[in-house]
């Protein structure tokens, strides 16, 4: 027993210096010792708050990966005595957004970002004659903007899309389709139309899943949600389709009215009625901004098949190197904040993932004009260089 004691005595000597040292860096001024509990409030309390935080060559948040490409910087050109300072910021902030890939999650494509005005800012390009002989299309929009959906249907039709030819297309509309029926009939052939009562990411890649086991091989499909216009021009896309091998990238320009508020839609083009072109899906939202502009419609020997609305089944086995081409995005309009809130009692019973994109939209809003982006928003968020605005006055 007093071997034991011996061999102890030390090692309890210097767990009490432990605890003295402890108490000494953990009293308070009031006299009392800051517990655990209370240590926990004051972190807390003086953490510096930033979202997202950057690791080497990655921003995590949460179990999300935000991947940044490490590029090296070129050297930097001798600046002019007296430089402009708006030119100078816009500069910096053009550099900046050359740095982001669109991907995040599951794997990095390697993709290089190209941003173009010509696709952004006017009427769309209508795709070659080979690839429209090759392309279908697929759609599941709600019936709740109407007003979205002309813009919609008119842009693609504009492109070439083929959507008054039986079996080109496939639009299913929920929940209602008579709500849009006059505009449908304007655009669509009957038969490439169907109604769901319902909305889920699950029956929407059920949706297109199947609708790809119905189409030919050696053909190409197109898979836009209700406000991604692709207007990537032509000659990319082509130029595109043969370095993909039939595959071609995307990426969100996040369309913003001039005024920065949700404006409503009107019969206007889209692309003058919300000029700003920013990168808000990423870096405000934390949401997921690529999207794949084609598709081939067999991969690997059987149908193409999408793992969800950004991800194709087996796409880890493309080559790196990929450029992902900025197209419009139009989140930001007046029935957004309406569907926002819908989507967000959805997916947050069904997808805890997505809900969070939603979450952040509502919560950049101004707190005293909910139609309107608030100054923090103005303030953080990345653009590029907007479309020309349009006197529509005359």
């Amino acid at each position: 027993m007093n071997l034991l004691f011996l061999l102890l005595l030390p090692r309890a000597a210097a767990n009490g210096i432990k605890h003295a040292k402890y108490q000494a860096d953990n009293l308070l001024q009031d006299g009392t010792y800051l517990d655990a509990e209370r240590q926990q409030q004051l972190m807390r309390k003086n953490q510096r708050k930033k979202y997202p935080v950057q690791l080497p060559g990655c921003v995590t948040v949460g179990s999300d990966r935000h991947c940044r490409k490490e590029v090296k910087a070129p050297a930097a050109a001798a600046k002019p005595k007296r430089a402009d300072a708006a030119t100078e910021a816009a500069s910096r902030r053009w550099r900046g957004a050359q740095h982001l890939t669109p991907t995040k999650q599951k794997h990095d494509l390697n993709a290089t970002l190209v941003f173009t005005k010509e696709g952004n800012c006017g009427a769309p390009q209508r795709f070659n004659k080979t690839l429209t002989s090759k392309l279908y299309f697929f759609a599941y929009v709600t019936s709740r903007n109407p007003e979205l959906l002309k813009h919609f249907l008119a842009f693609y039709a504009a492109r070439g899309i083929r959507f008054k030819e039986p079996g080109s297309a496939l639009i299913i509309v929920s929940p209602s389709l008579s709500d849009v029926k006059p505009i449908l009939d304007t655009y669509m052939h009957p038969d490439n139309i169907r109604e769901a009562s319902t909305y889920t990411s699950d029956l929407k890649r059920e949706a297109v899943n199947a609708y790809l086991k119905t189409l030919p091989k050696n053909r190409y499909l197109m898979y836009p949600d209700l406000d991604e216009f692709f207007d990537i021009p032509t000659p990319l896309i082509d130029e595109a389709l043969v370095q993909g091998d039939g595959f071609v990238l995307g990426s969100m320009v996040d369309r913003i009215a001039e005024t920065w508020r949700l404006d409503a839609i009107t019969n206007e083009p889209l692309w003058s009625q919300f000029p700003r072109r920013c990168l808000a899906t990423l870096e405000m939202l934390k949401g997921q901004p690529r999207k794949w502009i084609l598709v081939p419609t067999s991969f690997m020997g059987k149908p193409t098949q999408y793992a969800s609305s950004h991800y194709v089944e087996g796409e880890e086995t493309l080559p790196r190197g990929l450029r992902a081409y900025g197209f419009s995005h139009y989140r930001f309009g007046s029935k957004s904040l309406n569907l926002t809130k819908a989507k967000l009692g959805l997916y947050e019973q069904n997808n805890a993932g997505s809900a969070k994109v939603y979450n952040f939209m509502l919560r950049w809003l101004d707190k005293a004009d909910d139609h309107l982006l608030s100054k923090r928003f103005r303030r953080f968020v990345t653009c590029l260089e907007s479309c020309p605005l349009v006197d529509v006055s005359g």
